[in-house]
């Protein structure tokens, strides 16, 4: 992460902080079995504004991290957040929303909210050979929030999800219809997540259903989280959706977030 990019994180954050009570040690909630989008869930009433509009930028590279994991990548759209932009641009490429989410010093803040009622996505879909990578903080690390792939109609036998939670202890969410959870292999490996700490995500999407999620120190780069797993025909050959939720315990924070194509998952 730049270290401009990483000061104006740093220095948000400790401003946000200094408001607010230290985080409760507690181990975090077990996470609900409410998938993005359920029937079960209030949507805000407010109109949903935009990021600003992605060029596509092939001549940005990828973090390095992310080159052990996929072969071949190439930077389709990036995003640092740090340019002006009107709200209301309908060639925005994210929608979001204003009581929830806002940009602050070429930050991307995105606050929760209670009944998982706030989200962003990308408009674009993303397919196999396709992934997104981000550097993001979690200003409680111990709150609920998720970041995911979502594909199908809810409450469908053709719905998938594929989701990280981005906790102490990170875990990986994976549901059918949206409410029957597949079992699936744990994120490998001993990093736990905590507040006011730059970190890096990778989340790919393979052949035949293959899927790859990484969460990194981005100061450390050695300390991982790794998910690497092939589902099977049920989960390929789909277009996905990319996107974020979080309830009323946490904010998450994006530095900078690419969208990859990639020659496969090493």
């Amino acid at each position: 992460m730049k270290e401009s990019s990483g000061a104006a994180l740093l220095m948000v954050l400790a401003i946000l902080m200094s408001a607010c009570a230290p985080a409760p040690t507690a181990v975090p909630p077990t996470p609900p079995p409410t998938p993005i989008h359920s029937t079960d869930t209030p949507v805000p009433s407010s109109t949903p504004t935009e990021l600003p509009t992605i060029t596509p930028t092939p001549n940005i590279q990828p973090p390095s991290v992310a080159t052990e994991f996929l072969s071949d990548i190439v930077v389709v759209t990036y995003d640092s957040f740090d340019t002006a932009f009107s709200q209301y641009d309908p060639r925005g490429n994210w929608k979001w929303d204003s009581q929830t989410s806002s940009i602050k010093d070429g930050v991307f803040e995105f606050r929760g909210v209670s009944t998982w009622a706030g989200e962003f996505s990308l408009k674009q879909q993303l397919v196999n050979r396709q992934g997104i990578i981000m550097e993001f903080m979690l200003q409680n690390a111990n709150g609920d929030s998720e970041i995911l792939f979502r594909a199908g109609d809810p409450g469908t036998d053709n719905y998938r999800q594929f989701g990280v939670w981005p906790n102490r202890r990170p875990a990986i969410d994976i549901w059918q219809r949206y409410y029957i959870e597949i079992p699936a292999n744990k994120l490998n490996g001993d990093l736990r997540l905590k507040p006011s700490t730059p970190y890096g995500l990778l989340m790919a999407i393979g052949e035949n259903g293959e899927l790859l999620a990484v969460i990194w120190d981005l100061a450390t780069e050695s300390d991982r989280a790794i998910y690497h797993e092939t589902l099977g025909e049920g989960w390929t050959d789909r277009s996905w959706y990319f996107g974020g939720r979080a309830d009323g315990t946490e904010t998450l924070y994006i530095d900078s977030i690419y969208t990859v194509s990639h020659g496969g998952i090493e």
